[in-house]
């Protein structure tokens, strides 16, 4: 009884780590990845924001329901196979052998380095295999998070940037791109460092949000 428990949570740890490599591979940090998997296969919920996250992304939402029906499969069976086989008397040597192979499941589970190496793998047979056909999301391409973002910033003649080349303003070095300029209702798209900020001008920037709070504030 104890040694199928033991390969089917195995088994499911498994299945857990190929989403949360999934996960990340559309842009998820590594750990916020494995979170996302681990609750979706228990079936535990999440705050609004993580929930929106996975629910406005296709491909998230498919892996996290895969893992929501693989888990409770597994739960199914960890049940049937305990009621199947609770009448029976166990040898020691079995409950040797179980108690065994749980420790050896702990510590693969818990070993940096082997879950590193089973992560390349897998990555690298997703990506040989071309399992992951998907474009790439903003958010992804950009690497959104709660220290870069985007916004536009409207130049006047009190602006420090006025009359000012990209180049002069040196944006680049307060760790902030501009992606475009919006003039007189037209794009300037991926202007260049001769290009110069005038006034009415709407720049369309990426970069540090406290860089961003100090240049519009």
């Amino acid at each position: 009884m104890f040694i199928a428990v033991i390969l089917i949570i195995a088994a499911l740890a498994f299945f857990m780590e190929i989403g949360a490599i999934i996960l990340k591979m559309t842009g998820l940090e590594i750990e916020k990845a494995r979170f996302q998997a681990l609750s979706a296969l228990t079936s535990t919920g999440y705050t609004t924001r993580e929930a929106e996250s996975i629910m406005n992304h296709p491909l998230r939402r498919k892996v996290i329901m895969t893992l929501m029906i693989i888990g409770n499969a597994g739960l199914v069976s960890i049940i049937f196979t305990i009621v199947t086989t609770s009448r029976r008397e166990l040898t020691f040597v079995q409950i040797a052998v179980s108690l065994v192979l749980l420790v050896a499941l702990i510590r693969l589970i818990t070993d940096r380095w082997l879950i590193g190496a089973l992560d390349k793998r897998i990555e690298a047979t997703i990506e040989k295999h071309q399992l992951l056909i998907r474009k790439k999301t903003v958010e992804e391409v950009l690497h959104l998070g709660d220290t870069y973002g985007i916004a536009e910033i409207t130049i006047d003649e009190n602006s420090d940037l006025y009359q000012l080349t990209l180049a002069q303003a040196g944006l680049t070095e307060k760790n902030i791109l501009v992606l475009a300029i919006e003039r007189d209702g037209h794009f300037i798209h991926m202007p260049r460092s001769f290009d110069r900020i005038l006034d009415g001008d709407v720049l369309l920037v990426y970069g540090d949000l406290e860089s961003l709070r100090q240049l519009t504030g």
